[in-house]
């Protein structure tokens, strides 16, 4: 990964090891910026913790291997480096940490005003979607519905070709049991979603006809 490597950037998994920026290449990254001190940012950790795991899911189907080819990247926000490290251990997922004292600078040079907040990067850094957080909690709602598969598959795809990544998943991830009509909303609702900042109204108004049609199926099938 170009950024990683011009910037000097030190990113540890969670053994401790240094990530050599080659092994981010042909990656789309997830730049996750929160503090462990906010409520918010708290209650958002376990948000993207679900959302990474989906992703993570998703490279494996019907026994074939596949590749997801994301990786995420903690940047701790207002906290020392013992904290910071504590707070990834304890509460983050499978994935990698930015060193402390160069989070400032990503902060800068992405101009984030708030945490917690996820920036979507190519291998060389360049932002490619600074709307993710809202998009995240957009596929978790879903998978209340067990759509989150579906929703997340695709938001991945969309990423992967704006970062210019081959995507490596299968077409066709349904979900079991679910009629191919309420794929498709679910899939449109997604799509909407990952495209363009809609206006929270229509989102609701969204996912409450979802909501509604899944519950009548479901009725229906007993």
């Amino acid at each position: 990964m170009e950024l990683v490597e011009s910037s000097g950037w030190r990113v540890l998994d969670k053994n401790g090891r240094r990530v050599e920026g080659d092994e981010l290449d042909e990656h789309v990254v997830l730049l996750y910026f929160s503090s462990g001190d906010a409520p918010e940012c708290a209650r958002f950790d376990r948000i993207f913790k679900g959302f990474y795991e989906i992703l993570q899911g998703l490279g494996t189907k019907s026994g074939k291997d596949c590749v997801a080819d994301v990786q995420a990247i903690f940047v701790p926000l207002g906290t020392t480096a013992a904290q910071a490290e504590a707070h990834f251990q304890e509460h983050h997922g499978d994935w990698l940490m930015l060193d402390c004292s160069q989070s400032e600078e990503a902060l800068q040079r992405y101009q984030v005003s708030s945490a917690p907040a996820v920036v979507v990067v190519d291998c060389d850094g360049i932002p490619v979607d600074d709307t993710a957080r809202g998009k995240i909690s957009i596929v978790m709602v879903l998978a209340r519905c067990g759509l989150g598969r579906l929703a997340a598959r695709r938001l991945l795809g969309q990423w992967k070709e704006l970062c210019g990544v081959q995507n490596h998943l299968p077409d066709d991830d349904l979900v079991p049991g679910r009629p191919r009509h309420m794929q498709r909303r679910a899939s449109k609702v997604t799509q909407i979603a990952a495209t363009s900042p809609l206006s929270i109204i229509i989102l609701v108004m969204k996912f409450v006809t979802l909501a509604m049609q899944l519950s009548t199926v479901e009725s229906a099938y007993g």
